[in-house]
């Protein structure tokens, strides 16, 4: 039986990230689609993968990583690595093309760590677009492509000045350390048990209802 893209192995010049080379990280959609439409997006994925190493700089591809869908790994063990690959990047390259649960949470990661994203989409389905992955501070450009030229010679510009953009940030170590204490934090707050006075204490939803009412 013939494997699926994502349970290739991983090609070394795309996810070898020795001697600290500055990489990109490809977001898109991976998880609910047909066999057609998973091998478009993945063609798009290599494309910016290309691109990136074509202007000197690594690109961490997920379809090709670990933590690809069909992988055994548990749920919050893709997060903890997601989350650092985000945080340690230059850069997110996310396709918007395909709605996406996790593409959204990989905007919003890049958004707390200061990392610059760059949103790629054909023009015709830019319209479908949700407003709220379109106007997140963290977006520098949205690249909108009629063909896969368009698209390099886009994505060869946008990566010429992509070293300019990025704040110096806290080292690997502490971002490590950072998706750590998020984890926890997270599961401590689903694990805690409320107490009766808790329950029938007035938050914040409601409050703001009442300002709006």
């Amino acid at each position: 039986m013939r494997s699926l893209p994502f349970q290739q192995p991983v090609p070394e010049a795309m996810n070898n990230r020795a001697g600290g080379q500055p990489h990109v990280y490809v977001s898109g959609a991976l998880s609910g689609l047909s066999g057609q439409e998973l091998a478009r997006v993945i063609v798009i994925y290599d494309q910016i993968a290309r691109a990136a190493e074509e202007s000197a700089l690594g690109a961490y591809l997920p379809h090709r990583s670990p933590t690809a869908p069909g992988s055994k790994m548990e749920p919050s063990a893709v997060w903890r690595t997601d989350f650092l690959m985000v945080t340690e990047a230059e850069l997110v390259v996310a396709y918007i093309g395909v709605p996406s649960l996790g593409v959204g949470s990989e905007i919003e990661m890049a958004r707390a760590a200061n990392v610059p994203v760059i949103l790629v989409c054909e023009t015709d389905r830019l319209a479908h677009v949700s407003r709220l992955a379109l106007g997140s501070p963290a977006v520098e450009r949205v690249l909108a492509f009629e063909n896969p030229a368009q698209l390099d010679q886009l994505l060869m510009d946008t990566f010429r000045s992509v070293q300019t953009w990025r704040l110096p940030l806290e080292s690997p170590s502490s971002l490590k350390q950072l998706a750590n204490d998020v984890f926890t934090s997270a599961k401590e707050k689903a694990s805690h048990k409320p107490s009766r006075a808790e329950r029938h204490r007035p938050g914040p939803t409601s409050r703001v209802s009442s300002r709006l009412g």
